[in-house]
């Protein structure tokens, strides 16, 4: 059976690419059935396909002696295979009430810590763990259990950037024939028969009902399930990240999803973007439900200024133009701008763009200037202070008609549905607390517009910098 064995891993890492002749592989070995098996196997191919081993065994702090004994037996099976052996020792635990996870999640960290610590140091291409068929089977029902979206059922994949999994297509049973036959013997882990744990709930008493009394050959029919739906996810996933590119925008700290552009969009993939944009944003989704999402996706049918709260911190409010994801320690405050002074001809560059001052010859034609949101002619002789580009303050106003009315800036920017995201940043050409053109923007003040009357032009143009709003 040895060999058989060793043929079936063997076309089953050449038809996943997830070893190529020569390479370097770091292996996690607990002493358990399966990594015993793990490192039986590719110990066996190791000659064949020139690869070089090293094996690396955790105590994770949790079972005194137990785990001394289970460390030994490992290092004696690397001994008698000459393979490399790295032993650590952890206190998963202290790690657990630290990091505020339970002890579980924090012994897979810190193995998977010392594994990459290991590749690292040996330059090894690869890390490989032992899963099989029954963990991914488990894995899909532990997490349909708790909640979760397509992604979280489809089970375990065979590799996940260099960590690959070289038995995950044999089923449990399998794997303790095959040691049966080589006369390998294996430690049984005394936390694995505890039903204290979700997951060995699902091993120890479910699976034997639903093999037992279901179906003899449940757990294929499950991981070829998490097959399909890994499929389907991968493709979702494609869609997703295009129509993320286009609906989404990033500043300083902040994402910006287009109303507009995201309510075209299937409802399935409005759902995919705001994960995405609460994961860019949260750096996790361990505590986003899907309340959560559909809370978010109902902010478009909010009044502007709808705010709501989201674990790590993440804020999700209405804007006139959609909806914006933030986390505050991680929007950088619009830094206001000193105010700049400038003169009738001149450029002056500051925060990426740059602002051009032309004062033109007398004679020429108002009707033949041309203009757009970026380059603007005002009457010079109504200029009677010095003018500045600055972002705004207390008091500012612009004058909206030919009578000049005056408009408080806060309220023009409101009436215009300019998001108060922008407002700060924003630049202004200003008169004292006259503004003379909200730059990027097509308004300008009505005081300064040029008339019959008009003599002396002055040309302003806008270059880089902030996108018009």
């Amino acid at each position: 059976m040895g060999e058989v064995m060793t043929g079936r891993v063997k076309e089953y890492l050449l038809k996943n690419r997830l070893i190529q002749n020569g390479e370097g592989v770091v292996l996690g070995i607990s002493g358990g059935a399966d990594s015993v098996c793990l490192l039986s196997v590719l110990h066996k191919l190791s000659r064949a396909m020139n690869l070089k081993l090293t094996v690396v065994h955790v105590n994770h702090g949790i079972r005194g002696e137990e785990a001394v004994e289970d460390s030994r037996y490992v290092e004696g099976l690397c001994r008698e295979r000459q393979i490399p052996f790295r032993l650590f020792c952890v206190d998963a635990p202290a790690t657990a009430a630290r990091e505020k996870l339970s002890v579980e999640e924090a012994g897979r960290k810190l193995r998977y810590q010392l594994l990459e610590q290991v590749r690292l140091e040996t330059g090894a291409d690869k890390i490989a763990v032992a899963h099989n068929k029954n963990d991914s089977a488990e894995t899909m029902l532990f997490n349909l259990f708790r909640g979760t979206g397509i992604k979280g059922l489809s089970g375990i994949r065979p590799c996940r950037n260099h960590i690959i999994r070289p038995i995950l297509f044999l089923e449990r049973k399998e794997i303790e024939e095959y040691l049966e036959t080589e006369g390998l013997p294996y430690r049984t882990d005394s936390t694995n028969l505890e039903t204290d744990y979700m997951r060995n709930k699902i091993r120890l008493k479910l699976f034997p009902v639903i093999t037992g009394e279901i179906n003899t050959r449940a757990v294929s029919h499950i991981t070829d399930a998490c097959a399909e739906i890994a499929e389907t996810e991968e493709y979702l996933g494609k869609i997703t990240n295009n129509s993320y590119a286009e609906t989404v925008k990033e500043k300083e700290g902040m994402l910006f999803i287009d109303g507009a552009a995201f309510q075209r969009l299937e409802k399935v993939i409005r759902k995919r973007i705001i994960r995405k944009a609460i994961q860019e944003m949260a750096e996790s989704l361990k505590d986003i439900t899907r309340t959560h999402i559909e809370d978010v996706l109902e902010l478009l049918d909010k009044n502007v200024g709808k705010k709501i709260s989201l674990p790590y911190g993440v804020e999700v409010k209405r804007t006139y133009d959609g909806i914006t994801v933030y986390k505050e320690d991680r929007v950088q405050a619009a830094a206001s701008l000193e105010p700049l002074e400038i003169e009738k001809n001149g450029s002056y560059t500051f925060d990426g763009g740059t602002v051009t001052l032309r004062l033109l010859d007398e004679g020429i034609n108002n009707d033949e200037l041309g203009g757009n949101h970026y380059t603007k002619h005002f009457d010079y002789d109504r200029i009677k202070g010095n003018l500045t580009i600055r972002t705004r303050r207390q008091g500012d106003y612009i004058t909206i008609s030919p009578g000049c009315k005056k408009k408080k800036l806060k309220t023009y920017f409101i009436d215009c549905k300019i998001p108060r995201e922008y407002r700060d940043e924003t630049l202004l050409l200003a008169e004292e607390n006259h503004i003379l053109w909200i730059i990027g923007q097509e308004r300008i003040s009505e005081y300064y517009k040029l008339s019959e009357n008009t003599r002396n032009i002055l040309e302003v143009s806008y270059i880089g910098g902030h996108d018009e709003r």
